[in-house]
């Protein structure tokens, strides 16, 4: 119910009286510009599950085609609460690959530790620069290189300190690889930079006038609860980046209509694509097969 009243406030935010200029430049947007934005919102849907596919990798071998399915069913269904895509993702390695459900949340654990020691510099370099200047990478993408190197150090230092792997949930057994861990890095930043230029070409073709350097911020924001929230993405994802708006001096309605947009893009993709992913995995078949194991 937070989430609905959270996506209903940000759609009458969006939908307001002082946004029908914006709205109708939307409707009349270019037809490549509408095309790029769909675009990128499939290749980040790709890097997404070559992320979890490359930090997997050093330590279990799932195969691509396996992790990139799953992952966009996973994200086909993170549009409803609950972390519906979560409980998809892991039933499919489960099930399908054979994963332990120890090393599955290792595996998510070590991704959402990875997203943290991404999210939280690109985060405090987009408040504190504002624009993609010499210091903004300083802090944004050295701080993001050094967690991650902390990272690995962590996780091989666990191998021999049980309380540590104990706390680490699992995760040090996948953050110890330098492989994936750098590789974890590298697809997460140009995944980041990529909804940035999503950000930037909707406010542009809403008529509104957003630096990249913000355009990045928002992105960040919106990730952060798209990862993080306990409810599912929708409606939360779109009131931080409206709020993080107002505190930055930006127009709320604008953002909000900008967020709402690029949810609505992804939305359109992700579903696609999970629709896709589901022929070729076909959960409700493991499922069945799970089953009759069971009858057996």
């Amino acid at each position: 119910l937070l989430a609905v009243g959270l996506l209903v406030w940000a759609l009458t935010l969006a939908l307001s009286e002082k946004n029908q200029a914006s709205l109708n430049a939307l409707r009349q947007a270019d037809a490549w510009r509408v095309a790029q934005v769909i675009g990128l919102s499939a290749v980040s849907v790709g890097l997404s599950g070559l992320l979890f596919w490359v930090v997997a990798r050093p330590e279990r071998r799932v195969p691509l085609a396996s992790a990139s399915a799953a992952n966009a069913i996973a994200m086909g269904l993170g549009l409803v609460p609950f972390k519906m895509g979560m409980v998809a993702r892991v039933l499919i390695h489960h099930r399908r690959d054979g994963m332990a459900f120890k090393d599955i949340v290792g595996w998510v654990a070590a991704i959402a530790a990875l997203s943290v020691v991404t999210l939280v510099p690109l985060a405090l370099a987009g408040v504190w620069r504002r624009d993609l200047d010499a210091l903004w990478w300083i802090v944004g993408v050295g701080g993001v290189c050094l967690g991650h190197g902390i990272g690995i150090v962590v996780g091989r230092a666990a191998a021999s300190r049980p309380v540590l792997a104990r706390v680490s949930l699992g995760s040090w057994r996948f953050v110890r690889h330098g492989s994936g861990v750098w590789s974890h890095g590298a697809i997460r930043l140009v995944d980041l930079a990529l909804l940035g230029v999503r950000f930037w070409l909707v406010a542009s073709m809403s008529g509104l006038a957003l630096s990249m350097g913000d355009a990045m911020l928002f992105g960040v924001v919106y990730v952060t609860l798209v990862v993080g929230s306990p409810f599912g993405r929708i409606g939360f994802a779109e009131m931080a980046v409206a709020g993080v708006a107002t505190a930055l001096g930006h127009d709320a309605e604008h953002l909000a209509l900008i967020a709402v947009t690029v949810t609505a893009a992804e939305a359109i993709t992700s579903i696609c694509l999970a629709a896709v992913s589901f022929v070729y995995i076909r959960p409700d078949r493991l499922m069945a097969r799970r089953s009759a194991s069971r009858v057996a």
